[in-house]
């Protein structure tokens, strides 16, 4: 059995990242450039490289689109920074009081402040980025957690 060098493996691997940027790229340039009708062939004349390659870099589409959004939301996040996110988390923690006021009231101030502040932790943008990007998981599959987690909170 032959051994495979390892600047053989590193070259390959640099080669895979490197396409699967390229195609990321290309898709993320047709969308900023308003393209309506893409195709895989479109991507992959964009990227330089064969439709197959895309099939071969991505398990599906969604897999693509969430490289691009990722991408997309990597160049967009100093413009989505609050400098002042403890005014922000307030607001939000009021919006819930507000939100549940009838579900809350049937609790003591304790179990009030409990599920408060469960629920500001589910509703944090980095529980969405968790779950979404760690986890992988789809928007649906985020939603449906999140609602049965806040009404249990509720309970």
């Amino acid at each position: 059995m032959t051994s495979i060098p390892s600047s053989a493996v590193d070259g390959r691997s640099l080669r895979r990242e490197r396409n699967r940027q390229d195609i990321v790229d290309a898709l993320l340039g047709l969308i900023e450039n308003g393209e309506t009708e893409i195709s895989a062939a479109l991507i992959a004349s964009k990227a330089g490289l064969s439709e197959r390659s895309i099939f071969r870099y991505f398990d599906d589409v969604n897999d693509l689109y969430r490289s691009v959004c990722d991408l997309a939301f990597s160049k967009e996040i100093e413009y989505a920074l609050i400098d002042d996110a403890g005014v922000g988390r307030k607001l939000l923690r009021t919006q819930i009081i507000k939100h549940f006021a009838e579900e809350l009231s049937a609790f003591d101030k304790q179990q009030q402040q409990a599920a408060v502040a469960i629920i500001d932790s589910l509703t944090t943008f980095e529980s969405y980025d968790m779950m979404r990007s760690d986890q992988r998981m789809s928007v649906q599959a985020i939603k449906s957690i999140l609602t049965e987690s806040i009404r249990k909170a509720l309970q």
